[in-house]
């Protein structure tokens, strides 16, 4: 891993670490619904997400907006969030991604 590939792996951790899930109590950081994390050498972000809410539109809401906030870190040249164990999971990601 890369010195670029570190900073934007600790940007992500406290901007996750920051992110307050809607039907959750405690951090995104401290639940299993981020599933991976892999940073490309270019700053190229993929993460693959779990919605704790597979029929609930606020988590589709919330995905989106959580793909933003991290689509803004310093260092991040794109963004995908794959939407994973939810059924139509190819078109949240769809979605989430627009």
């Amino acid at each position: 891993m890369n010195r670029l590939q570190k900073k934007l792996q600790r940007r992500l951790v406290k901007a996750m670490g920051n992110w307050q899930e809607p039907h959750m109590d405690k951090p995104l950081t401290e639940s299993k619904y981020v599933q991976a994390v892999n940073i490309s050498e270019q700053g190229d972000v993929q993460i693959r997400y779990q919605p704790s809410r597979p029929h609930c539109p606020c988590c589709l809401v919330d995905a989106r907006a959580l793909r933003r906030h991290l689509a803004d870190i310093k260092g991040v040249n794109s963004l995908q969030l794959d939407i994973v164990e939810v059924p139509a999971s190819e078109r949240w990601t769809r979605l989430v991604n627009d």
